[in-house]
């Protein structure tokens, strides 16, 4: 399995209930999707990949994930001015 940039917990992003703000349009679709009408719904969602991992796991798949440099970019440069 390849991912590129993969968001990995749908409640961090497109929900906006971790360090990323929401998404209002993504996060629409989301709840369309998956069939989410509550905020409690919302916050227990358990069907991102990160929840997922142990299935992954034990299937043996092979991944080749790709993460978003940009926090770690923002965090060095920061760090040397």
């Amino acid at each position: 399995m390849y991912v590129d940039n993969p968001v990995l917990d749908l409640k961090s992003w497109p929900a906006g209930l971790g360090i990323q703000p929401s998404s209002s349009n993504e996060l629409n679709e989301m709840k369309k999707d998956y069939n989410i009408t509550t905020e409690e719904q919302l916050k227990n969602f358990k069907q991102s990949p990160i929840d997922k991992v142990d299935a992954i796991v034990k299937g043996k798949y092979p991944v080749l994930s790709l993460p978003n440099p940009t926090p770690i970019v923002d965090f060095i440069i920061s760090a040397i001015y």
